[in-house]
């Protein structure tokens, strides 16, 4: 696992337990986070999720769902649990640091652009959970 995916881990796990005080459901969502980017251990950067959700669904994985629609703006399906790893994932850089969202959109549009698909894509996806 690379240190931005930890970090992620981490924010994931203290919003958990600050939303449920349940241990076993900040369990749950450790496995989910250890999945949701696992693709990315095989070198599929670009459809990490994609390469790995039907696996997940046929292994009857509950948050198979998560791991495929994560990070993305434009989709109908919701769930506590994706808006926890989107709204993690939102708040860690490339780099491991915890910051804002403000400091995660400005990293993503110096790599990609402000015009970039990345970019607008994260942008909508901060304002459905209005974090901006």
């Amino acid at each position: 696992m690379n240190d931005h995916s930890i970090t992620v881990w981490k924010v994931m796990q203290q919003m958990a337990l600050e939303k449920t005080w349940n241990q076993d459901y900040a369990n749950d969502m450790f496995i989910l986070w250890y999945l949701h980017d696992i693709g990315k251990q095989f070198g599929y950067m670009a459809d990490h999720a994609e390469r790995w959700w039907e696996i997940l669904k046929r292994s009857d994985y509950k948050y198979w769902q998560e791991v495929y629609y994560h990070g993305f703006a434009d989709i109908e399906y919701s769930s506590p649990e994706l808006d926890l790893l989107d709204i993690a994932d939102l708040q860690v850089l490339l780099d491991w640091r915890h910051v804002s969202v403000q400091e995660r959109l400005e990293e993503i549009w110096n790599n990609c652009g402000f015009d970039s698909a990345p970019y607008k894509n994260y942008e909508t996806l901060a304002k459905r959970y209005n974090l901006i």
